[in-house]
């Protein structure tokens, strides 16, 4: 952010709910942050009354509503950082945009996301549309795909992610993967990207295109490369059958290209 940023739009302090056991986006409209600045809640809401029917009521969370305090030219605080750690959270919905412009006053603004220790089984997409999104915590949930990743390299400012902690950090190939699609990360899983991971990433890259290619599937066999798991101990999300079938898939796959394209160290 250039200084002439940072005195038109302060910055305030991170939003943060972590740690309040939210299983739905939604849920954010209701509860107050553990800490930081949110939007001014409305002051009435729909709710039910005992025997089933709606009514509007005072919204409770207006009580303990703290306004955000003026910048020094007495502009309002801008948030950029949203905490989600540490919760229940098991996927981000589309209707996620609107949730946190109802938080959020400036959501487009919106450059630092921890989802950590939270129950995700898929890399939330509807980030993808946050241009300015620098820092993304995703580790410790439950992605079992790397390529799916796909979706955050339209995130050009996109610099430091983590995954580790999720199935997919034991597939074959993960770091490449990631680093074929987000090629503008600095750091993935608090690790420096290396000029030497760049130019892996890029050759794993151009093998899986060629091979796909040379198999005729238009893209299919990147995908099937991309999720080989590796084995897992006993009582592991995969059942022996699956990595069998796994297995299996990969050694056909090097055996079709065997007089090709390789597909990949």
């Amino acid at each position: 952010m250039t200084t002439i940023e940072l005195m038109t739009n302060p910055r305030g302090p991170v939003l943060d709910y972590s740690f309040l056991e939210i299983t739905d986006v939604g849920e954010l409209r209701s509860i107050a942050p553990r800490s930081g600045y949110r939007e001014k809640p409305p002051d009435k809401i729909e709710t039910k009354d005992r025997h089933g029917n709606l009514i509007v009521v005072d919204n409770p969370l207006c009580k303990l509503w703290t306004p955000s305090p003026a910048g020094p030219g007495g502009q309002k605080l801008v948030v950029e950082g949203l905490k989600l750690s540490n919760n229940q959270l098991s996927l981000l919905p589309g209707a996620t945009h609107i949730i946190l412009r109802e938080i959020l006053e400036r959501s487009w603004l919106l450059r630092w996301v921890d989802l950590s220790f939270n129950q995700l089984e898929h890399v939330p997409d509807v980030l993808a549309s946050y241009s300015r999104l620098n820092t993304l915590y995703l580790h410790c949930n439950r992605i079992q795909n790397a390529a799916q990743t796909k979706s955050l390299g339209r995130l050009e400012n996109l610099h430091a992610l983590t995954l580790h902690g999720n199935l997919c950090e034991e597939s074959k190939h993960y770091r490449k993967v990631v680093l074929s699609y987000c090629t503008g990360l600095r750091k993935l899983d608090f690790s420096t990207v290396t000029k030497q991971d760049r130019e892996a990433a890029f050759i794993f890259r151009q093998r899986v295109s060629a091979a796909s290619k040379a198999k005729g599937s238009g893209g299919a066999v990147a995908d099937e490369v991309e999720v080989v798991p590796m084995p897992h101990h006993a009582g592991g999300v995969h059942s022996g059958s699956d990595y069998a079938e796994a297995v299996a898939t990969a050694q056909g796959l090097e055996r079709e290209q065997a007089h090709g394209a390789p597909i990949g160290p």
